[in-house]
């Protein structure tokens, strides 16, 4: 039982650690545009004790310097959003992948 602890443990920080990389490896190597947040919308799960949570997840886009538009992603967190739908934001992408991208909210 010790050993799938561990095991798992290891595998959450394998993970943490691709997507700080991969945050960082956007941020301080792409390109900054501005972007739209299209839709801000509630994801609500129930955990084992039967709580009920939600988590806010805006979803925006962008075009890139090829006239491309791009969309995205992120987790604005369990309380009321402070985003708007329609709302302006900061968006680094990978020029040559610009499927790798993160807003700044």
């Amino acid at each position: 039982m010790e050993f799938i602890f561990i095991l798992l443990l290891i595998v959450v920080a394998i993970i943490v650690i691709f997507t700080m990389v991969n945050k960082f490896d956007v941020r301080n190597k792409g390109i900054q545009t501005e972007g739209e947040i299209t839709q801000i919308s509630p994801r609500t799960y129930t955990d084992a004790y039967g709580i009920s949570h939600t988590t806010y997840y805006a979803q925006y886009q962008f075009t890139d310097e090829n006239g491309m538009v791009y969309r995205g992603e992120k987790s604005l967190g369990s309380t009321r959003p402070s985003r708007t739908e329609g709302e302006t934001v900061t968006v680094y992408y990978l020029p040559e992948k610009p499927e790798r991208n993160d807003a700044d909210f």
